[in-house]
């Protein structure tokens, strides 16, 4: 029998806790040289934070995931789809995207996979061009050196 093929909220809630996980880390990171109690709470974090990400971040585990996406796997593919339309956000999320979006170029898409991983391309990049608007926006307002010392701003 075929596994159940996870549903937009279960990849939504998969984020979810990966960022609650990685958020306790830094959480019991500030309270790790306390005490031996302290830092062997951090360690805890860290070290469930490690065991769960592969598995969180991608349905069926990310690291299996990507071999069977190359191996022309239908359900691999069509969940790396289903993530991309998601786009959930979390720690190393983007660099999922990209991989996962370099992948699927090359993989063997049905036409209707095809659609809509065009449109999840689409949406990504619409995103990028607001973001980035926003962001020259951002810099004619009077101080933003100022708002952001440090900031690198492109001079272009």
């Amino acid at each position: 029998m075929k596994d159940k093929a996870p549903s937009r909220g279960d990849i939504v809630a998969s984020a979810k806790r990966i960022t609650d996980l990685h958020d306790r880390i830094h959480e019991t990171f500030k309270q790790r040289d306390r005490s031996p109690e302290a830092r062997a709470e951090w360690s805890k974090a860290c070290a469930e934070f490690h065991s769960q990400y592969d598995a969180l971040a991608f349905p069926g585990g990310y690291a299996s995931a990507l071999k069977k996406i190359q191996a022309g796997d239908s359900r691999a593919i069509e969940d790396a789809v289903a993530f991309l339309e998601v786009r959930p956000y979390f720690f190393h999320s983007q660099y999922i995207r990209t991989k996962l979006t370099r992948l699927l170029k090359h993989a063997q898409l049905t036409a209707r996979q095809a659609e809509r991983f065009q449109r999840a391309l689409d949406a990504d990049k619409k995103k990028r061009a607001r973001t980035t608007y926003a962001i020259y926006a951002l810099r004619r307002t009077p101080g933003f050196g100022v708002q952001l010392p440090g900031a690198a701003v492109c001079s272009h």
